[in-house]
């Protein structure tokens, strides 16, 4: 049974080389890696520790992806109303578009490569998230629907 944290504080490894020790009473701990630091994907390996240079127990590991490129807002002209909301691009890539709701609810997923028109009839009125993906990068926007 898991009786939780005994220690003072976490070694972070960074593709299972020693990076850094943190106390928990410092948390949250932002850990800044630079672009060409590591190849990505990269693995993470937080574990328990009792001092410095001893490894106790893993508490969390897992693989990094590539950092995320962000595509610029002029990628895209995206327009809404009550029934659609169309996205066209000039670029030369696959995406993929998303519509969230406010509460991080997926209600629609489309694949499109120059231009995608998505029904928003059913929609009502609120705040909405576009995200768009492809291999290049991510782009989001905030949507408001009208009725």
């Amino acid at each position: 049974m898991y009786t939780g944290i005994e220690n003072s504080g976490f070694d972070l490894y960074l593709d299972e080389e020693f990076y850094s020790f943190h106390l928990f009473e410092d948390l949250p701990v932002e850990i800044e890696v630079s672009k060409n630091e590591f190849e990505a994907p990269f693995l993470m390996i937080v574990c328990e520790n009792d001092n410095e240079s001893c490894c106790n127990d893993i508490l969390f590991e897992f693989e990094l992806p590539d950092a995320i490129n962000v595509l610029p807002e002029d990628s895209f002209k995206i327009r809404s109303n009550k029934q659609e909301i169309f996205i066209k691009t000039d670029l030369n890539d696959a995406f993929n578009a998303s519509i969230f709701s406010i509460e991080g609810m997926k209600l629609h997923s489309e694949g499109f490569r120059n231009e995608l028109s998505i029904g928003t009839e059913t929609y009502g009125a609120g705040l909405y998230i576009l995200v768009i993906e492809s291999a290049s990068g991510v782009f989001t926007k905030k949507i408001v629907m009208m009725q």
